[in-house]
């Protein structure tokens, strides 16, 4: 099956090169890379809660608790009240949400129907690129708003939503940059679209 797009000379010559690789690697090192540091902070807290322990705890017990821990609760119940649905605004996120990942899958459809796995196209001759990128803003900006609603940072990387994030969008934002698109793993989307309304509902 040939791609319906019609190439100039610098575009087949880009076809014969494969770079599949490079996303592969931007995904996993962007995930795990994070994952590592998270994970080296959350020991050496602990490692030193463990071993510097505070001598004057009894003497410090009646002091207020800092406020800044009071803001951190309440924008956390805020962004959870949102993510799950809870009010109506909330509500209209997760509907939002969804029909974002639908529109991801459609988009994922289009572009598997060239029967490519690997195209070099511009951002401005690709119009699912572009929306691609459009769903990518959004999905980043919930992506943030999940964050904020979390628990701890680790858990929040542990999350299955969160790997299909660390897996789909950093490889389109490459496909910007390189000039090229890749199909690789955005089959994942459908994972979130299935699981999305019993999860955030």
């Amino acid at each position: 099956m040939h791609s319906p797009y019609n190439y100039t000379k610098t575009q087949e010559s880009c076809q014969e090169e494969r770079k599949a690789w490079i996303f592969l690697l931007i995904s996993c090192s962007s995930y795990f890379g994070l994952l590592i540091i998270v994970v080296f902070f959350t020991l050496l807290s602990a490692l030193c809660k463990k071993l510097c322990k505070p001598t004057e705890v009894k003497a410090e017990s009646n002091i207020e608790p800092i406020a800044g821990s009071s803001f951190r609760s309440e924008v956390r119940e805020w962004a959870t009240s949102l993510i799950s649905g809870q009010t109506t605004t909330g509500r209209l996120l997760v509907v939002f949400i969804y029909a974002c990942n639908v529109c991801a899958v459609i988009v994922y459809m289009i572009d598997t129907s060239s029967g490519l796995m690997e195209e070099c196209i511009t951002w401005v001759d690709s119009i699912t690129l572009q929306i691609d990128f459009a769903l990518s803003v959004i999905f980043i900006l919930h992506h943030l708003l999940r964050l904020l609603a979390s628990s701890t940072i680790l858990s929040f990387l542990l999350e299955m939503v969160t790997i299909v994030d660390y897996f789909t969008i950093p490889p389109l934002l490459a496909s910007i940059w390189m000039g090229r698109t890749w199909i690789g793993l955005r089959y994942i989307f459908n994972y979130t679209t299935s699981t999305s309304i019993y999860m955030d509902g």
